[in-house]
């Protein structure tokens, strides 16, 4: 399986999601986008560990080229942690390592709570693990306004649609992320437009489902039962997830460990992809190493790898 491998299966609730699986090797890594998100963040992470670990990429419902589902309702964090279990059990992946990017931390440590036995390792970049809104810019603003805008958006969805096509794929988009939120010194416009991109494309009714479902979710209570190998990356200027939650969900999550980056912002993975990819490439080396040997070992001995495919 040298190429990506695209397939899709039916959600618990019967929404058809896609995903796409890579490579050979353990632990294998599950990859959870952040909101709006359908891949951009792991341009530099995938090639990176495709040689050496089984990756597997889910869309979330709404997102990418996954289905909506029929009732609307349905964009909770719970959910979207039922997707990645859908997906895991079509790709017959029995445990994983869950990498979290954005509201996919919220998404993975959410999978840990209801399927803690699923879960070999967490890896939790630039995300919250609560209540997004209520940290965002380091003020309440978009926290009190997101009822209006929220209403707003559902209502007139089809032409904040079109206005989203016109909008969103432009260097408008680009230059205002630069002000808002990137580092213009770090990032570069190709790896920030296919977010745009995707953007432009999504429906606005599960953007703003999406975000209602991830404001209202809280771990708080469930990080100090987290017992698995975390890793939490944080980037010193993110204005989305400030560092101040980071080093919170740090000092909950017995014995974690943290990675700050310098002058780092929300889009931190093409920021600092050099860093990031030794930094996980080290934490999974040392945690997993011992795994990865073993089951080569039996695997050079005709005892097929768990969660292999026949056809592997």
């Amino acid at each position: 399986m040298n190429g990506w491998v695209e397939d899709y299966v039916r959600g618990y609730d019967g929404v058809r999601l896609r995903y796409s699986v890579q490579g050979h090797g353990e632990p294998a890594l599950v990859l959870c986008d952040g909101l709006a998100c359908d891949g951009f963040a792991w341009k530099y992470l995938k090639p990176e560990l495709s040689p050496h670990h089984r990756i597997i990429h889910p869309h979330y419902r709404g997102h990418g080229l996954s289905g909506m589902p029929e009732d609307h309702s349905h964009f909770n964090i719970p959910d979207f942690a039922r997707d990645i279990l859908s997906v895991m059990d079509a790709a017959k992946l029995r445990k994983s390592v869950l990498i979290g990017h954005s509201m996919g931390v919220q998404v993975c440590l959410e999978f840990h709570r209801l399927y803690p036995d699923r879960v070999l390792g967490l890896i939790l970049c630039c995300g919250p693990f609560e209540t997004p809104l209520h940290t965002f810019q380091g003020t309440h603003l978009a926290e009190l306004a997101f009822p209006f805008v929220k209403r707003v958006g559902l209502r007139f969805h089809k032409p904040l649609a079109a206005l989203a096509r016109q909008v969103f794929p432009t260097s408008l988009a680009y230059h205002a992320t630069l002000m808002s939120e990137a580092n213009p010194n770090l990032v570069k416009r190709e790896d920030i437009m296919p977010y745009f991109d995707h953007l432009a494309r999504m429906d606005p009714r599960a953007f703003f489902r999406s975000l209602e479902g991830a404001q209202k979710h809280s771990a708080r209570d469930h990080l100090p039962e987290v017992d698995a190998p975390t890793l939490i990356i944080a980037a010193e200027q993110d204005k989305f997830t400030p560092l101040a939650l980071s080093e919170e969900m740090h000092q909950s999550i017995r014995n974690s460990e943290m990675l700050i980056l310098p002058g780092g912002s929300h889009v931190a993975p093409v920021e600092f992809p050099e860093l990031m990819n030794l930094r996980i490439t080290e934490f999974l080396r040392r945690h997993f190493g011992g795994m990865r040997a073993k089951l080569q070992h039996l695997h050079a001995h005709g005892v097929q790898k768990p969660g292999a495919r026949d056809s592997d």
